[in-house]
């Protein structure tokens, strides 16, 4: 973290947790594997292209109609 380490004792429960949770993180990313980083990866592009393309789609077809509309 950016912030300065602060002694056990004086740490809040709210930042403990983020603490354990950071190291937790830190611990399944150390067991993960190259197949488990690709399939993280595929499933990513799987959920986001569709969306992005449905996206550009819908923006494609709004210009078209405003320019259309506009050079009337």
């Amino acid at each position: 973290m950016f912030f300065k380490k602060k002694k056990a004792a004086n740490i809040d429960p709210y930042e403990r947790q983020l603490i354990d949770e950071e190291n937790r993180m830190k611990e399944v990313v150390k067991s993960m594997t190259f197949k488990d980083f690709l399939a993280i990866m595929i499933a990513q592009f799987e959920i986001i292209m569709p969306f992005a393309l449905i996206f550009v789609g819908i923006i494609v077809f709004v210009m078209l109609f405003m320019t259309k509309v506009w050079l009337r």
